[in-house]
This record gives C-alpha cells, structure tokens and sequence, in this order.
C-alpha cells in the first residue's frame, strides 16, 4: 500500500479516486431514482387532483414540481407525508357544505388550488426537504406539513361542523370565512390533523429509516406544531392579513374583484398580505416548532 518513505503510491490512490467516484454515482443514481418515483407519484397526483377539479393547471405543475424535489432531495418517507397531507386536505375539501352558508363570494380563490396555494401549503416543507434525507431536520419537515394539514382541516372542518366562529380576540361573533374566527370544533380539528401527520410519519418508517426513532416524538411534534400553526395564521389573519370591501354588494371579501366584478378595496390589514402570504407564515412556524422540538431533543441525548 504504502512505498519506503511511507507515502501512498499512486496506483493506490487511483484505486482510492475511482471508488469514491462509484460511491458518488451510487448517490446519484439513488437521488435519481427517488426523483423518478416522485415524479411519476406527482404527475399522477396532480393529473387527478386537477381532473376532480381540487387542482387549477398551475396547481397540478407546483404539486409536480413540490413532490419531485421531496421525494428526490428528502427521500420516501417525506414524499409520503406530502401525498397524504394532500389527499386528506382534498377529501375533505369536498365533503357536503353547510347549506346555508356559501364561501365563494368571500374567499379570495375557489376550491381548486392554484401553484400560490401549493406554495404556500408546501413551499416550506419542500425547501426543508432540499437539505436532504435522514433524521436531521425531519422534525423540522413535519412540523410545516402538520401546521399546514391542523389549519386546513380547522378551516374545512369548522366550517361545516363548528357553528358560528368568534373572533380570535374580541370572541364576538364573526361571518363563517372571515380571518381570526375559530370554534371550538375547528381548534380540536387542528390537533387532529397535526396528529394525523405524526402518526403517518411513524408509519412512514416502514419505507424510510429516518422515522423508525423516538416514534413517540413524531406525534408530539405533529400535534403541536398542527395547532402552533394554526393559531399563528388566524392571529395573522385577524391583524395584517388585508380585509377588502364591495361598496357595491356592501360586503366584506378577500377577493380583488368580487364576485358581482367589481373591484373591491383594501379596507384593513396590510395590502398585499394576503390568505397566500398568511398560510405561507403558518407553515413556516409550524417548521420552526418542529425545529425546536428537535434541538431541545438533541441537547438531552
């Protein structure tokens, strides 16, 4: 191996070149073939989500586009959390509405989700997944899927089953969609679905050793960064999020042009900071518990 001087030869360290460079490409072709799974996973997610209309065109490609690079940077078991954050969230979305009650005329976007939303809902998670696989960091993933799944499950949830909100501040009551109203139903809703992606992050160890460990922590991180999250989003959405108003219709609404087309103007809240930006902000709290959550635990080992 070595000649007299003590010196590596140079026929050993060709040897030495030549399997590092077929380790790499062992790494490479692993991230490739992850990348492959995502995208086909994706592209059938997203074909269907926009042909049962939960998806707009641009929706379909950022769902592309977010499942490939988890899948490809974070590995199975964090693709898996995405599939069933967005399968969840899209059943829900189209259980009965209340009779009574219509949205479409106060929510600044319909049921379908255009590539701002999934942004917005998966942006966080998707950014965290580019630091790559393995257990760091995966509390920090989690934790922005479960802030996203506890807040739209509050929203579809309490909206249906949860009676009048109140306002997050003054407890009086609000019109059903307006920001920083809750029930008691929807917060219940939020450890829920911030349960569901804990518990479906321990049965992602099947497929990704990254969550095999503390199985217990995964649900603890789920279910408290589901309802951080959430009450970050409606604090944000009762102070700065932009509150618009129809002079024509006399009604309050989020979108830009209401439904009558009119345009409508910024009676409140900062302009631009819209439901996009608001749930954006969830998320990243959300990340930002699970991070915590998961030094706090590294400083105890």
């Amino acid at each position: 191996m070595t000649d007299e001087t003590g010196d590596i030869s140079l026929k050993d360290t060709n040897l030495i070149t030549s399997s590092n460079r077929q380790a790499g490409f062992v790494s490479l072709n692993s991230a490739l073939i992850r990348s492959g799974v995502g995208l086909a996973i994706a592209s059938g997610i997203g074909y269907l989500g926009w042909r049962k209309g939960a998806l707009t065109h641009s929706g379909a490609f950022g769902a592309l586009v977010s499942g490939t690079v988890t899948a490809g940077r974070g590995g199975y078991g964090r693709a898996a959390l995405l599939v069933g954050f967005f399968v969840a969230s899209s059943l829900l979305s189209r259980l009965p509405e209340r009779q009574e009650l219509s949205f479409s005329s106060f929510t600044a976007k319909g049921g379908r989700r255009d590539a701002w939303q999934v942004a917005a809902n998966g942006g966080a998670s998707t950014l965290v997944a580019c630091f790559g696989e393995g257990q760091r960091y995966r509390l920090s993933y989690l934790g922005a899927l479960a802030a996203a799944t506890g807040d739209t499950w509050a929203t579809e949830i309490g909206r249906r089953w949860g009676g009048t909100p109140r306002h997050i501040f003054t407890l009086q009551p609000v019109d059903p969609g307006v920001s920083g109203g809750i029930t008691l139903t929807g917060t219940l809703a939020t450890v829920a679905g911030g349960g569901f992606i804990g518990l479906l992050g321990i049965v992602s160890g099947l497929i990704d050793p990254a969550f095999r460990a503390r199985k217990r922590e995964l649900l603890l991180t789920g279910a408290i960064s589901g309802v951080f999250g959430s009450l970050v989003d409606s604090l944000v959405g009762a102070t700065i999020q932009e509150k618009r108003w129809c002079d024509d219709c006399q009604k309050r609404t989020e979108r830009p042009i209401h439904t009558c087309g009119s345009d409508t103007s910024v009676v409140g809240g900062i302009r631009g900071v819209d439901n996009d930006v608001v749930n954006l902000i969830c998320t990243i709290s959300g990340s930002a518990t699970g991070w915590a959550i998961e030094r706090r635990s590294n400083r105890q080992d």
